[in-house]
């Protein structure tokens, strides 16, 4: 038995290797081949301020599981490493960082800790190992300790003075646009004791950046310029908290409100463009230098504004924040196509600008032994 488990190993290695362009993307392509694919999706409703959960099973069909209140217009949703806590940053009334609790088994969602923020949150992300949250706010980074429970503690504050405007943690670096002076991008590094260092500054050329979305391998990092432009600066990363750029490309068909998502294999990049044009993108990404080529373009609802892949790299969801919907869509080699069903009416509620794709399912081949 164990001799057929490590042959198949074999094939499903040699497999992925043929496709997947480096070592690093192998490991990730083994990894969430693990998965199932997603359980829960997370809505987080600007209005009445709440948040909701989904479930979707292998089809892509979503089903209302339940909601909890808190926050104040929210916009950003993250889980904590274990996935038993969703963290979700506001951005009216001063700013609010919530936690709820999630039940892996029903999907129930209960509120369990809520602080004022110190400013409208852009991003959130827990550290992947120790305990802490960092949560960007518009005027500075906010480091709060992680207390029993899922309670979060008092926020210790870094950079002040920032004009902030987009946030991503990969592995344990966060990059952070900046749209103070010219514009920069920067680099941390949150430390054993919580304390954050600033690793590099990046002039960026821009003081209208906007979304930061850092591709699964964490080799490429794409910064969008904001409502008024369809530019996107390239930068890439080493993985340590090194930045080299930017390049700069043009999206196509229509500026800003862009939103981006990518699949698990760093191969496709996914633009959500909600002024004006209201279309998802799909571009390839170029292995060696990051570069975007358009795959496929299509519109989508009356206002595109957050976007996922889930995890397995079955689906990509987003929310449709003027028709109260959500839209799911399969995809091939970076071609969409709407799931029977979609789109998905949600709600109560208006406005749902948060999204987060949440899966506990681990073992989708069972699990092999390579000894």
């Amino acid at each position: 038995m164990r001799m057929r488990a490590l042959i198949s190993g074999m094939f499903l290695l040699v497999a992925c290797r043929q496709e997947l362009p480096d070592d690093r993307s192998l490991l990730l392509s083994l990894l969430s081949l693990r998965y199932f694919g997603p359980r829960f999706f997370v809505v987080g409703y600007g209005s009445p301020s709440h948040a909701e959960v989904y479930s979707v099973n292998g089809d892509g069909q979503v089903t209302f599981v339940s909601q909890a209140t808190g926050g104040n217009f929210p916009v950003m949703l993250s889980a904590d490493p274990t996935l038993n806590y969703i963290r979700m940053g506001s951005n009216s009334g001063g700013g609010y960082l919530t936690s709820f609790s999630l039940n892996r088994s029903t999907g129930s969602l209960a509120q369990v800790h809520e602080i004022p923020a110190t400013g409208a949150s852009l991003a959130t992300a827990d550290h992947p190992s120790l305990p802490f949250v960092m949560n960007v706010v518009t005027g500075q980074v906010n480091v709060h300790p992680v207390l029993s429970g899922g309670v979060l503690g008092t926020a210790v504050g870094y950079d002040a003075g920032r004009t902030f405007s987009g946030a991503r943690l990969y592995g344990n670096i966060l990059y952070a646009a900046d749209n103070s002076a010219a514009g920069t991008v920067r680099s941390y590094r949150l430390g054993s004791t919580g304390v954050l260092t600033t690793l590099q500054t990046m002039p960026s050329s821009a003081t209208n950046q906007a979304t930061v979305g850092i591709e699964p391998l964490g080799r490429f990092m794409y910064v969008s310029n904001g409502s008024a432009t369809n530019q996107v600066a390239l930068f890439s990363l080493d993985g340590n908290g090194s930045m080299s750029g930017p390049t700069f490309m043009t999206l196509s068909n229509g500026a800003g409100g862009t939103n981006f998502a990518f699949d698990p294999y760093g191969r496709y990049l996914f633009a959500s463009r909600s002024i004006a044009t209201n279309n998802l993108q799909t571009y390839a990404i170029n292995q060696a230098t990051g570069q975007l080529t358009l795959a496929s373009m299509i519109t989508s609802g009356t206002g595109p504004s957050q976007i996922v892949v889930d995890p397995a790299g079955r689906f990509l969801v987003h929310l449709d924040a003027a028709g109260v919907t959500m839209r799911v869509y399969s995809y091939s080699n970076g071609m969409l196509t709407p799931v029977t069903g979609s789109p998905f009416s949600i709600g109560p509620g208006t406005n749902p600008v948060a999204l987060i794709a949440i899966c506990y399912e681990k073992y989708a081949f069972g699990e092999l032994q390579f000894n």
